[in-house]
């Protein structure tokens, strides 16, 4: 639920990398995280607590500010593959906005995850209908994986570089925005400097998002 801090000027919004538990889900949540310029991305899972399965990033855009108000985004991500039906069912408490990641090499598993998404979003008095919900995959979608994998028509993006995941980014934080009723949120592409963003994204491979290193990213 998002929330505005008076104190500080800020708009709180709970934004969740949602999939299957695999380990193709968990590379596309590091992948769109990594994508995001540097001097925008505060990090807050360098020394998670070993039993707390979610990981949260800050995501502060520099451009998107509401009059005095600079809205906030925080990632929240399951840590690795394999993730239980309860974890994944309690990080979407409270969330204003979805990321479904799609595991185009396990498409049995991403169909149940959009199934389950919706089944746990009711638990709580949503649907996938009712708000901001964005599909990433790593590669586009031929017309027979469109008919699939995206029945419902959603807005997808294909996680081929930097730019297009910010993008998904850009497309939810106006989908939130619309959700809120505020104007003004959101960020320009165009004034965005991605020397400190552009990450080769198929460098990349690891189970666990707490693994990078964020320095190589520099």
């Amino acid at each position: 639920m998002s929330r505005l801090n008076h104190e500080t000027n800020e708009w709180h919004c709970k934004v969740v990398l949602f999939g299957p538990p695999t380990r193709n889900a968990v590379k596309l949540a590091a992948q769109l995280v990594t994508a995001i310029p540097l001097a925008e991305r505060e990090v807050t899972w360098d020394s998670p607590p070993t039993d707390e399965p979610t990981l949260v990033a800050r995501y502060r855009p520099a451009n998107a500010t509401l009059g005095d108000i600079n809205p906030v985004y925080m990632l929240h991500a399951l840590r690795s593959a394999g993730s239980t039906a309860a974890d994944r069912q309690h990080v979407l408490h409270n969330t204003d906005g979805v990321i479904l990641l799609l595991d185009l090499e396990s498409e049995e598993q991403s169909i149940f995850a959009e199934r389950e998404l919706e089944r746990f979003l009711s638990t709580y008095g949503k649907t996938i209908a009712s708000m901001p919900v964005i599909l990433l995959g790593a590669s586009p979608l031929d017309d027979g994986q469109q008919a699939r994998l995206n029945a419902n028509s959603l807005a997808y993006f294909a996680a081929e570089n930097a730019t297009t995941l910010q993008r998904v980014l850009s497309t939810l934080a106006s989908g939130l925005e619309e959700d809120s009723g505020l104007a003004g949120i959101g960020f320009d592409l165009d004034d965005f400097d991605n020397d400190g963003s552009a990450v080769d994204l198929d460098d990349i491979e690891f189970d666990d998002l707490h693994a990078y290193d964020d320095d190589e990213l520099k």
